[in-house]
């Protein structure tokens, strides 16, 4: 039911998962087998042995029987357990949930509403909503797992230093919100929904065309698997981005959350893409932090 791992690499998940696919009940014939596996395993730290792997996260991206989630908090980690047991165990569901149980910065939250709950393991909630009074920049953040603080951060930076409103959503599942909205559209192509289906991706994100700047801890590829669905200007950032917040000019390593400068300049990028920034925003912006 329940696999506690410690494994950064690929080859550790997949030995659990070997275990999990022999597990049948008398009952169950050759169904497919479930579990759900909690890998508590770091995307930074000086030890580079101890870090994720790049092909981990994207293994799990590309296989349709596992939904993989990078919980940005305990709690949120708390309502995606409880939604995988209710599916798998409850329901009857088949299929293997993976949760990221990396270290992420403490914050004093509070647990999530049952709303809330549903929509995390959808893949997405709204953690902050754009103001009433329409401000004249606005833009939407989407951060996961370890990304979310500075996602958090950088909205905080955007609103007082440029002006720019945000509106921002925990993203737990890149990788379940492109896939439901990839079925959705292949499904709708071939007319088999009357009335059409909507994607959980498309009801959360359209409400306005600001712009929408995906963030992850993990490779580019994990956050980008959206962009194809959503309804506005996109870009995602990722571990593998060159990352002007660390100062060095050198590309990050896998494991290191795009910094807070890094973000603000990108979102500062789309609105001057979008055109409802001048592009002089962005040397403002390049000098202001040390980027140049």
């Amino acid at each position: 039911m329940l696999y506690l791992l410690h494994s950064p690499t690929l080859r550790g998940v997949l030995a659990a998962a070997v275990e999990a696919t022999g597990i049948r009940l008398p009952s169950e014939g050759d169904v497919a087998g479930r579990g759900i596996f909690l890998n508590d395993a770091t995307l930074s730290s000086p030890d580079r042995q101890r870090r994720v792997r790049p092909e981990l996260p994207l293994w799990l991206a590309a296989q349709p029987a596992w939904l993989p989630y990078d919980p940005a908090s305990a709690q949120e980690l708390q309502a995606l357990l409880c939604a995988a047991l209710d599916a798998l165990y409850v329901r009857g569901e088949s299929g293997f949930c993976y949760l990221s149980a990396h270290d992420v910065p403490s914050t004093a939250t509070s647990p999530l509403s049952p709303q809330e709950a549903c929509d995390a393991f959808r893949g997405m909630y709204r953690l902050r909503a754009l103001p009433d009074t329409h401000p004249p920049y606005a833009i939407r953040l989407c951060g996961a797992g370890s990304a979310l603080a500075s996602v958090l951060e950088a909205a905080r930076w955007l609103q007082l230093d440029w002006g720019v409103a945000c509106e921002v959503w925990s993203c737990p599942s890149y990788t379940r919100l492109a896939r439901e909205a990839a079925e959705v559209e292949h499904r709708a192509l071939r007319g088999l929904d009357v009335p059409a289906q909507e994607a959980h991706l498309t009801r959360c994100l359209a409400g306005g065309r600001a712009p929408v700047l995906a963030v992850t801890g993990y490779a580019r590829h994990i956050a980008n698997q959206i962009g194809a669905f959503v309804p506005a200007r996109f870009l995602a950032l990722g571990s593998d981005d060159r990352d002007g917040d660390e100062g060095s000019g050198k590309d990050v390593t896998a494991g290191h959350v795009p910094g807070v400068r890094w973000i603000v300049l990108n979102a500062l990028r789309l609105l001057v893409e979008d055109g409802a920034l001048p592009r002089a925003r962005i040397a403002d912006a390049t000098r202001r932090y040390g980027l140049a």
